[in-house]
């Protein structure tokens, strides 16, 4: 039993190191590992992350200047029209104020 505690004591004590913030740490796998296994992580998120990205949206289509004529004058008469109503809600609510 106190070979075991030794043993594990000094892996222990081997595995301690200062990271390069000068932190105490303990290090079981080494650094050239931890690079290759986090390059491989990468590379799988990346196929992953791939197959799923939502499809691009439509090209934008340009505007012909009667399209943009047209819907510039259906904003106006909308517009004019939406005042009118308003006007005649808040005149029939309110009464005809002189």
């Amino acid at each position: 039993m106190l070979k075991l505690s030794i043993l594990i004591f000094s892996g222990l004590l081997a595995a301690c190191t200062t990271s390069p913030t000068g932190r105490s740490q303990l290090r079981f796998v080494p650094d050239s590992q931890l690079t290759q296994l986090g390059g491989q992580a990468y590379e799988k998120l990346k196929q992953q992350t791939a197959a799923k990205q939502p499809p691009a949206p439509p090209a934008r289509q340009t505007q012909t200047i009667f399209d943009a004529a047209a819907k510039s004058a259906v904003r106006a008469i909308g517009s004019e029209l939406g005042r009118q109503i308003i006007r005649g809600v808040l005149g029939s609510i309110l009464g005809k104020r002189r």
